[in-house]
């Protein structure tokens, strides 16, 4: 368990690390302008992938972690669905970019950003393969590796070029070799297959994790491409930059979500485990308060250190990017309990309320308020998320999953 902890904690520090030092040469060498096109398309791109994925992310590592000997069977499935979903994804980025009157900066970004995310995709779900055989450490190894290549020739090509497109090439090159990569490792150790299946049945059966999965990815980008409309290109810079701060102080997050999906699935009928899991959420919910704090605290420090003198208004609004953080942490353990209790379909529904009203806030809110309007409305529909979420864990497993951490132990088989 402490090997896959620490091995999961590399792969995420790995990429949090790439992020934040392309971003922060990006932040300097870009105009504030360039930097918001350049995450914009991002963070479209990452929403459209979303529809390939459909939900395996957070399939997989129950299937796998339930049903071992099936490991290649299993992937040969979601590799025939993913590949499907991927050409369609693909189309429809060429058709934007063909009927798009209005200039291609946006959709042809989005298009090279979109392919490069697909391999990352395709190779994520392939990791969850290892992951549910307690092997870490392939996926350590490459992730750091290919990160590390990332972050050295984007940089490189950022200085030389000053052009957004050439770095977003540095993307796409680099992850589609990862994934080469990966598929030859995948072939020796279990074999590769494709397994055509009943597509529409297929997507049937996994439209519970795909919409949930769907919009949880929305969720935090949904503000983005709406923002877009109501402030300039310098302001979608601030914004963004403050997206990439929750990004990092979030990070961990992903650790939490890889770890214990398979973990708690494994011990969820086991006499300890409400008492090993109060222990986890109690840990989180802590983790996220001090992150807050520190964020807070040292803001104009924070900005300055990743983004640079000219972001130093991000500094009246990181309060809120704080908050934001905060909650995320609350709620994550409240969503793998639902999750691996087969409450998906709840949790889809939830989340389905959420985002309405996210919506709902975003059209009274953003008109008047921009920037912090956007926050706001996140702020409000993530406490409405996860209250109904805590109060669905305490009404089926008879607990809030909160106790002090310094009187009870941990403990894990």
């Amino acid at each position: 368990m402490k090997k896959n902890v620490f091995f999961s904690i590399l792969t995420n520090i790995s990429r949090l690390l790439t992020n934040l030092i392309i971003f922060f040469f990006l932040a300097r060498i870009l105009t504030v302008e360039d930097f918001g096109i350049f995450s914009y398309a991002q963070t479209f791109s990452i929403i459209v992938v979303l529809f390939v994925d459909f939900g395996y992310s957070l399939k997989l590592p129950k299937d796998t972690a339930e049903s071992r000997e099936n490991i290649s069977h299993i992937h040969g499935e979601s590799m025939y669905i993913r590949t499907v979903l991927a050409i369609i994804v693909i189309v429809f980025c060429i058709l934007q970019i063909i009927f798009d009157k209005t200039g291609n900066l946006y959709s042809c970004l989005i298009l090279i950003f979109t392919i490069s995310t697909i391999f990352q995709s395709f190779a994520t779900n392939i990791f969850v393969t290892y992951r549910s055989i307690n092997n870490f450490k392939i996926e350590s190894e490459l992730v750091t590796l290919y990160n590390i290549l990332i972050s050295a020739i984007g940089i490189l090509v950022a200085i030389i070029t000053k052009n957004i497109y050439y770095i977003a090439l540095v993307y796409l090159v680099f992850r589609g070799l990862l994934f080469l990569h990966l598929l030859i490792i995948f072939n020796r150790d279990f074999g590769l297959k494709w397994i055509p299946t009943k597509f529409f049945i297929t997507i049937k059966s996994l439209s519970p994790y795909a919409i949930h999965y769907i919009l949880s990815g929305i969720y935090m980008s949904i503000n983005v491409l709406i923002i877009k409309f109501y402030i300039d290109e310098y302001d979608l810079g601030i914004y963004q930059a403050g997206m990439k701060i929750i990004t990092g102080a979030t990070f961990l997050l992903f650790v939490i979500q890889q770890v214990f999906i398979p973990n708690f699935s494994v011990m969820k009928n086991q006499v300890n485990f409400k008492s090993y899991v109060s222990k986890i959420n109690t840990i989180c919910i802590m983790i996220g308060a001090l992150a807050f704090f520190l964020i807070y605290l040292f803001r104009k420090e924070l900005i300055m250190i990743l983004f640079g003198e000219k972001y130093l208004i991000l500094q009246n609004y990181v309060i809120w990017f704080g908050m934001l953080v905060f909650l995320r942490f609350f709620g994550a353990i409240y969503g793998i309990l639902l999750t691996i209790s087969d409450r998906q379909k709840v949790r889809t529904k939830y989340l389905i309320v959420s985002v309405i009203i996210l919506m709902l806030l975003n059209v009274i809110l953003m008109p008047k308020f921009k920037i912090v309007g956007s926050l706001i409305a996140l702020i409000i529909s993530h406490t409405i998320l996860y209250s109904l979420s805590i109060f669905t864990i305490k009404k089926e497993l008879k607990s809030f999953f909160i106790t002090n951490f310094f009187i009870l132990p941990i403990k894990s088989n």
